[in-house]
């Protein structure tokens, strides 16, 4: 086992034991649920996001990338190989991971930035698509220099752009892992023809257009995750729900090397309500990416986390 997957394995084992990053979970302040936009909003329990909460024992190198027109903030910490990029969903800036990152960061690289018109981040100039973001994306991996397949973690609307980055950049991505990723095709006739993104308006039927694409993740390792229903979205349809999980099934099997996991107990905010679930199923990727070995089927190892297999 090389070093990186070694050190991972550490902190999984942690994780089983619940130590893990109490530096990285401040006070508890209120949010809201967002998978089902305009139903009555539900507050559950999250951490503030705080730049003060992202890390103690590393400073993160916190660079600004030029994008022609705009530039974006991208923070880094920690050090090894493969990088994992983390990609916030709508409107979150880079502190949306802010808990796995606190597991990981001393182990291995991790780094998470702001889209445009997001936290630390410039204004993009106009209308955005997902294909655009997922361009935004490759730049700034390209202006921070970071060099290398990377492992991609996306929540939400930064899942679904991911889902496509993979697609239009098969050679710099070594894993997936989709968090409670947005339901592309059926967004417009539920929610509407656009989402607001910080101060970006995204074009939803023209990424429904983009969408097409998404064809194959060949062999990558990739993990969806799936929330339970609970909390704050306990109130979702059965319709709504059957079409979600049919959604991110589709997703799963756009790998020949993925498993599926639903997080029972979690609604859409999964990276908070289950932080230690999250952390595992990345800890997977990075250990199969280390190895070169596939993912493990799924199993009841995501039990005592909260999850089960799909």
């Amino acid at each position: 086992m090389s070093r990186p997957a070694a050190a991972i394995t550490v902190v999984l084992l942690l994780i089983a034991c619940g130590g893990v990053s109490d530096d990285a979970s401040p006070s508890p302040a209120s949010t809201t649920s967002t998978v089902a936009p305009g139903s009555t909003p539900v507050t559950t329990e999250s951490p503030p996001i705080t730049t003060e909460s992202i890390s103690t024992s590393i400073t993160p190198v916190v660079q600004r990338v030029d994008l022609g027109g705009y530039e974006v903030e991208i923070a880094c910490e920690g050090q090894g190989d493969p990088t994992v990029v983390f990609v916030a969903g709508a409107g979150s800036d880079r502190f949306a991971f802010i808990r796995q990152i606190g597991d990981l960061r001393d182990e291995i690289r991790v780094c998470a930035y702001d889209r445009g018109g997001i936290g630390g981040s410039d204004n993009r100039p106009d209308i955005a698509t997902l294909g655009d973001l997922a361009d935004e994306l490759a730049g700034v991996l390209d202006g921070a220099e970071i060099e290398g397949p990377v492992i991609v973690v996306g929540h939400s609307l930064g899942g679904a752009m991911i889902a496509l980055f993979a697609t239009r950049y098969p050679d710099r991505v070594a894993g997936i892992v989709l968090v409670d990723a947005m339901a592309v095709s059926d967004y417009v006739d539920r929610f509407g023809p656009t989402v607001a993104d910080g101060t970006t308006t995204v074009d939803v039927v023209a990424s429904v257009e983009e969408w097409v694409e998404v064809t194959s993740f060949g062999s990558t390792p990739t993990v969806v995750l799936t929330q339970g229903f609970a909390g704050p979205d306990a109130g979702a349809p059965q319709e709504f729900r059957e079409m979600f999980r049919g959604e991110h099934d589709r997703m799963a099997a756009l790998s020949s090397n993925a498993i599926h996991v639903v997080a029972d107990d979690s609604g859409h905010m999964i990276q908070e309500m289950a932080p230690a679930l999250v952390t595992a199923v990345i800890v997977e990727v990075v250990e199969a990416v280390s190895d070169g070995s596939p993912l493990e089927p799924c199993d009841e190892r995501f039990d005592a986390l909260g999850g089960s297999c799909r």
